[in-house]
């Protein structure tokens, strides 16, 4: 028997270095875990990202809907 699973991505921490924003993320998808730090993309000058736009930009670099 054979169970879908559901994605899922933990936002462990969100970061400045030199100007730009960091997170480090865990992308838990079917079997397959990844932990990574990405860059993400600021809007407007923030001074971070909330954890729904590094959410949605993780979604975008996996191709999660």
């Amino acid at each position: 028997m054979k169970e879908d699973m559901k994605t899922q991505i933990i936002v462990h921490s969100i970061f400045r270095s030199n100007g730009c924003a960091f997170a480090n993320v865990t992308v838990i998808k079917d079997a397959d875990t990844r932990t990574g730090t990405y860059k993400i993309e600021r809007k407007d000058d923030e001074e971070l990202p909330s954890e729904d736009d590094v959410i949605q930009q993780v979604k975008a670099i996996y191709g999660i809907e």
